[in-house]
């Protein structure tokens, strides 16, 4: 992707150092993942750390090894699951919700693997889902 076409798309992520006071970017190098929440932080075997943002486009979530800066996208088993969120538990697994389905995508990050996991009570998961409840979920 060339350079203007990047800085149109915002196809890449940040980081705020709160040491220093200043941004780093971080190129997806891939057209229309649209990363949009950056909020995981896991360790590897090696002992980098990655930083993981939900790209609301394509059904993916990508990471960043913030020690080489290698960027790996990780494709969900729905191509409908638009990721807008993502956290970590206690296991560092990354888990993801979606705007469009009652889903919730978790990532392992020492093997990449992504399992999707159906919201109780959903009517139908894909391609848009209807909660059988009203009210805030």
């Amino acid at each position: 992707m060339d350079a203007s076409a990047e800085k149109r798309t915002a196809n890449k992520f940040g980081r705020f150092d709160r040491k220093t006071h200043e941004f780093e970017e971080y190129s997806l190098g891939i057209a229309g993942a649209a990363p949009v929440v950056v909020r995981a932080e896991t360790v590897d075997e090696n002992g980098d750390t990655h930083l993981w943002a939900a790209c609301v486009l394509g059904g993916s979530v990508a990471d960043i090894n913030l020690k080489t800066k290698k960027v790996t996208i990780h494709t969900e088993p729905s191509l409908e699951s638009n990721a807008v969120e993502d956290a970590q538990d206690y296991a560092d697994n990354v888990w993801i919700s979606h705007v469009l389905q009652s889903t919730l995508g978790v990532v392992n990050p020492h093997t990449g693997n992504i399992t999707e996991i159906a919201i109780p009570g959903a009517i139908a998961n894909a391609p848009v889902s209807v909660p059988i409840f009203g009210g805030s979920g």
